[in-house]
This record gives C-alpha cells, structure tokens and sequence, in this order.
C-alpha cells in the first residue's frame, strides 16, 4: 500500500487541488488518514492453544506458582554431527525456585507429527537436568501426552 505521502504527490501531479485532496476519502476516512499504514498487534503464538497455555502461565505468575515463563525463547541444538545442527526450539520454558532452581520446558501440542514427537524426545534425553512436558488441552483441562 502506497504512503499517504506518496499518494498525495500523485494527486497533486495528476492534476488535483490542494481542496479536493484535502476533502478525499477512503472508506470513509480522511484521505491521509486512511492510506497510513497502522502496525497491528504482534500475536507471537501460532494456535489458540498456545494462548491458553500462555494465559494460564500468566496467571500462576501472578499467583507466585512460577517464577518466570518466556514464549519460544530457547533453542536447543540437540544432535551436532560434522557441523550439522537439528534444534529444537520449545514453545514455553518457565522456571520454578521451589525445588532450587529449576526449567520446565514445556511444548503445547494439538495435533502430534512424528518429527515433533522424536525432536521433542531427543531433546528429553540430551538435556536430562531440564523437565521436558508435551501437553494439549482436551475437555477444559491440560492432558500430559509425553
């Protein structure tokens, strides 16, 4: 979408007044106005369930359950063969002092690939001192599936 700039500098060249570009309207707001683009809201999660889960952790925080939770903030490279890489980027990592300091990576899941479901195991078995939980909300409440 052209600026409002730009736009205005085509009217003017194709022959418009200063009035008439002054009293245009698109879709039934001011001609600057309308052509501006506006950032939209960044939403980072990619299911509505990766909302929920993030609402839910939200809530604990606020609650002292938790200490802190970030949305896809780590990558773990989790097979490293002759420079070639396979990560492993989990969906939420929150962090509980309760029993010492302490991650819990956490993957929210609809719908299981096999690929996500072997990444995610691998990660497990490489990293052994971190808590890796695959979860998905069924029948309004959270069901642990791996």
């Amino acid at each position: 979408m052209p600026t409002a700039d730009r736009l205005i500098a085509d009217l003017r060249r194709m022959g418009f007044s200063e009035a008439q570009i002054a009293g245009g309207v698109v879709e039934g707001k001011p001609l600057a106005e309308a052509m501006v683009d506006k950032p939209k809201a960044a939403d980072p999660y990619k299911s509505k369930m990766e909302r929920l889960f993030a609402w839910e952790l939200q809530e604990q925080l606020k609650a002292g359950e938790i200490d802190w939770w970030a949305f896809e903030s780590i990558t773990l490279v989790i097979v490293d063969v002759d420079g070639k890489r396979c990560r492993y980027t989990p969906d939420f990592v929150v962090s509980q002092r309760q029993a010492g300091p302490f991650l819990i990576f956490y993957e929210v899941k609809g719908f299981l690939r096999e690929a996500a479901r072997i990444r995610f195991l691998a990660a497990r078995e490489r990293y052994p001192f971190w808590k890796f939980i695959m979860i998905r909300h069924e029948a309004g409440h959270w069901e642990e599936i791996l």
